[in-house]
């Protein structure tokens, strides 16, 4: 396994100068970059080029609306720093479902706490869809209990679901994107609607006047995918650069 080049000799660089989070990933699935997932020992784990990434995403997606998810509906994403949040997360943009990324437990032993922590936010944003690792999903279930969801599992479930020429429903300019939770660390998670617009605008000012992104750059990252900054920082502003 290599990790993906840093160069796209063959696709003019933009930054994120697009309407849309799935307009910026056609873009650059028409190139060879993509993220690349490390060990903590600085091993290479994973390799998701985005034409790869894309070709995913548009799978899950036409599997979520088949299974009758419904446009507009919020998708609760545990978010594990590895592909299958990011092929999740995109895959919600072709299908017009508003993803919610929310943390995973990072203190042992705290299962009860969490998973009331969770079950507030499943019920906040009304979500009627949601992922989680595979060794989550029991946290996941328990959460969830007692709510209609349509869809509920870990990767290798939503994976499964069978989309066939299901039709897709990418977000407009003037869609949301996501849902982002607040920390909490004053009160309970409060759950803050993030436009596709509004994400443009702060990735190009990220990318043109923050970091001054240039050919030759690689961005190295340790943020979970639920932290603003892991989530916008890297993940996107790489992806739409």
């Amino acid at each position: 396994m290599t990790h993906t080049p840093t160069r796209n000799p063959r696709l003019p660089r933009r930054l994120a100068d697009f309407e849309t989070l799935a307009e910026g990933l056609d873009y650059a699935a028409r190139g060879d970059t993509g993220l690349n997932f490390f060990s903590g020992r600085g091993a290479l784990r994973a390799a998701l080029p985005y034409a790869q990434l894309r070709a995913e995403a548009v799978a899950m997606a036409r599997g979520l609306v088949q299974a009758g998810v419904p446009a507009g509906a919020r998708m609760v994403l545990l978010a594990e720093t590895d592909p299958n949040f990011v092929i999740a997360f995109l895959a919600c943009q072709y299908a017009g479902i508003i993803p919610v990324p929310v943390a995973i437990p990072t203190v042992i032993g705290g299962r009860e706490a969490y998973v009331a922590g969770l079950r507030r936010q499943i019920a906040s944003c009304g979500a009627q869809a949601a992922m989680a690792p595979a060794e989550l999903v029991p946290y996941l279930e328990e959460a969830a209990r007692g709510r209609d969801m349509i869809v509920l599992g870990g990767p290798d479930d939503i994976r499964a679901l069978p989309g066939g020429k299901a039709d897709l429903r990418p977000f407009g300019r003037d869609d949301l994107c996501y849902l982002q939770y607040s920390s909490g660390s004053t009160r309970h998670p409060q759950g803050i609607a993030i436009a596709q617009r509004t994400l443009m605008a702060n990735c190009h000012a990220i990318a043109r006047y923050g970091l001054q992104v240039g050919d030759d750059d690689r961005c190295v990252s340790w943020l979970p995918f639920y932290h603003d900054m892991g989530l916008v920082g890297f993940m996107l502003t790489a992806l739409l650069t």
